[in-house]
């Protein structure tokens, strides 16, 4: 006697069917933010819009000499990701740690020992360290401390000087 099971072939497929449309569903949304933009499309957090390289351009109650001016350029602070920062004055190294909240908090380390060597001596790691506050407003990086009083402003590009010296970014 021949069996013949009816039905099952019909069940088998449609559970088949059904399981993968749930798949089918749940990886649509992998790669995608909770508002469904695709993670290139949304904004980044402002820990990341920090990471990198900026330059000092405006420093409130520091004045370049002249002789400053020659290596002004070269003033930096550098974010990583890691949670460490470097930076030079113009020619003297610095370098400690930081942290940054989502809603702009921000405290830094005050560096280890480091040469005095005469330069520009930018103080980027007294700003740092005396910073409470971060942001990025219209491409600068705005710190400020525990007053809201702006400790100093820095860009992605070399500044030949001080915002408001001859040469330097209005």
């Amino acid at each position: 006697m021949k069996r013949t099971r009816t039905g099952f072939g019909v069940l088998t497929a449609l559970t088949a069917l059904t399981a993968l449309t749930a798949l089918a569903i749940l990886l649509a949304g992998c790669g995608s933010g909770q508002d469904g933009a695709a993670p290139e499309d949304r904004p980044s957090s402002l820990g990341e819009q920090m990471i990198g390289t900026w330059y000092a351009w405006d420093i409130p109650g520091y004045q370049a000499t002249e002789f400053g001016l020659q290596t002004f350029d070269e003033a930096w602070i550098e974010f990583r990701d890691d949670g460490t920062w470097s930076a030079s004055d113009g020619c003297n190294g610095a370098g400690g740690k930081y942290e940054v909240g989502a809603d702009g908090d921000f405290s830094a380390t005050r560096p280890g020992p480091q040469t005095a060597i005469g330069c520009a001596n930018v103080p980027n790691d007294r700003t740092l360290y005396t910073s409470t506050k971060v942001a990025v407003v219209d491409g600068a990086l705005v710190l400020s401390n525990q007053y809201d009083k702006i400790t100093g402003r820095y860009l992605r590009e070399p500044q030949a000087a001080p915002s408001g010296t001859p040469g330097g970014a209005p």
